[in-house]
């Protein structure tokens, strides 16, 4: 083994349970009441040089060195976590009142009351007791909607080169009441889930999906509301989301925070010498941060993969008609018996109609014309679709 250990504090503790001897103590900034306390008085090993990233600002550690060893603390730059702070927060209803404008928080409401009119809607937390069947179909169900949702984007996600890991430890973490998932249906189907860590009064969210043939519904703004309701039910302090400045992390909290590293060094020659030379590297690394140079190469690198991708991933024209209710006889027609194997852009065609119409989904019959053209009823509106 080398002289260098590197680890990332955010998911070696929040996924894994493991914490560097460095840390004897962590409190929450906010009110420096106690998260962790170390149960060993044990001392990080003084031949290394122990490198540890990803420490959340929104903790503060007590540090155990010797006297031969140095600790060096750096910000991460432009890396940004987002958090829901729920102290002496009563209920949903409160949060929503007392961190959202009315033009922000009436859609959120009101495409939840949508969505719970149109579909046969039901939400399940499995946290302490899953079957491996129930396990498996949502982790494969997460998996297919996150491939979808980032297809949709022309982008990556990290969680794919992890995904082995995470099918392979998140079972266990739930059964031990570690980790979670929450899991939104509509009748059997899943359309939402959310892969979440447990650590004393913090929630983390860590994976957020939902099925994007429900996108006018909102769902993965249902998602985080139906994720704070629990929080705030079951007693946690912090709902937190983790780093990423998506619009839906930015709407949600109340606080945001940087992360730090801790690079701790023995003074001796060779351990000095890398300790310093990884200090060099994340200046150099924070450096290129602020001066935008590595976030325009990702921006050059990702407006080149998406232009290979957009008429592969185009979403295709539809144009549509509305037909007479009394001229519409459905004898002469086909009739689609399941929405559900329909092609994706037929079935988000005919959730879109739901939303639109303020339809029940078990009021819609689709009836197919050819190979582009269908017909949608309701108990309001029929409309000719045609896929060009």
């Amino acid at each position: 083994m080398g002289l260098l250990k590197k680890e990332d504090f955010y998911n070696t503790f929040f996924q894994k349970d493991r914490i560097s001897s460095l840390f004897t103590k962590i409190l929450f900034k906010y009110d420096n009441s106690l998260f962790y306390s170390s149960k060993h008085k044990s001392v990080i090993n003084d031949f290394k040089v122990n490198f540890i990233s990803l420490f959340p600002q929104y903790l503060t550690p007590e540090v155990s060195i010797c006297a031969n060893q140095k600790v060096k603390r750096l910000n991460q730059e432009n890396l940004f976590g987002f958090g829901i702070l729920l102290d002496g927060v009563s209920d949903i209803d409160s949060y929503l009142n007392n961190n959202f404008k009315s033009s922000t928080r009436g859609p959120i409401k009101r495409k939840l009351k949508r969505l719970e009119s149109c579909f046969n809607i039901q939400s399940k937390i499995f946290y302490g007791k899953i079957t491996e069947t129930e396990y498996n179909t949502i982790m494969s169900s997460l998996k297919n909607m996150l491939t979808n949702r980032f297809i949709q984007k022309n982008d990556s996600n990290e969680a794919f080169g992890k995904w082995e890991n995470y099918l392979n430890t998140t079972l266990p973490l739930i059964k031990n009441k570690e980790a979670s998932l929450f899991v939104m249906y509509s009748n059997e189907d899943i359309i939402g889930v959310s892969l979440n860590y447990h650590k004393n009064s913090i929630l983390i969210g860590h994976i957020i999906a939902y099925n994007i043939d429900y996108s006018k519904f909102g769902l993965g703004n249902t998602i985080v509301y139906k994720l704070i309701d629990w929080s705030i039910k079951n007693g946690y302090s912090i709902l937190d989301m983790g780093n990423g400045a998506l619009d839906y992390k930015r709407i949600w909290s109340n606080f945001s925070y940087n992360y730090e590293y801790y690079i701790v060094y023995n003074k001796s020659i060779a351990p000095f010498i890398i300790g310093q030379l990884e200090i060099l590297k994340i200046k150099i690394k924070n450096l290129l941060k602020k001066l935008k140079i590595i976030s325009t190469f990702r921006r050059v690198k990702k407006i080149t993969i998406t232009r290979k991708k957009t008429e592969q991933n185009a979403i295709k024209p539809i144009k549509f008609e509305d037909i007479n209710v009394n001229s519409f006889n459905e004898e002469n027609h086909i009739k689609i018996k399941n929405i559900n194997f329909s092609s994706p852009a037929l079935r988000r065609t005919i959730f879109n109609f739901t939303f639109k119409q303020q339809e029940h989904i078990d009021n819609i019959h689709v009836f197919k014309l050819d190979e582009k053209t269908f017909i949608i009823k309701g108990k309001k509106c029929i409309q000719k679709i045609t896929i060009n």
